[in-house]
């Protein structure tokens, strides 16, 4: 039996601003995906990637939330997600992190639906602290 490959590491890349607001980007490292081609053919797909969080205010009240989004159409590059939080927010910590690869027949009538893999991601572990 081959030894189980370790789990990848989503990496916190900062804070930044869009628009006016306040956002926290991670990234969502490239995974090595082993499908047939012939899903490729016959299906459409999307990459999927979420993120569960808890966030520290600067009044010391703290709350939990999540964001996804659509991260293009395959795992095999590296996917940044920038998810906006409130101006208050100056901590922030991952809970969790996963990606799926969502997968729809293109033009097929069948009764099962294709297969859908999904990944959970390693954690930084430590508070990232807004520097403003």
């Amino acid at each position: 039996m081959a030894p189980r490959q370790p789990e990848p590491t989503v990496l916190f890349r900062g804070w930044t601003n869009v628009a006016g607001k306040t956002h926290v980007v991670v990234l969502f490292p490239k995974l090595k995906e082993k499908s047939p081609k012939l899903w490729e053919k016959l299906c459409k797909s999307h990459y999927q990637l979420r993120v569960e969080f808890e966030l520290m205010n600067k009044d010391g009240s703290s709350k939990r939330g999540f964001f996804e989004e659509s991260g293009g159409n395959s795992p095999d590059i590296d996917t940044p997600l920038k998810f906006p939080v409130s101006e208050d927010t100056f901590r922030i910590r991952l809970i969790s992190a996963e990606s799926q690869m969502f997968r729809y027949w293109d033009d097929l009538d069948l009764p099962i639906p294709p297969p859908r893999p999904r990944w959970k991601f390693n954690l930084p572990t430590e508070w990232q602290s807004r520097l403003d």
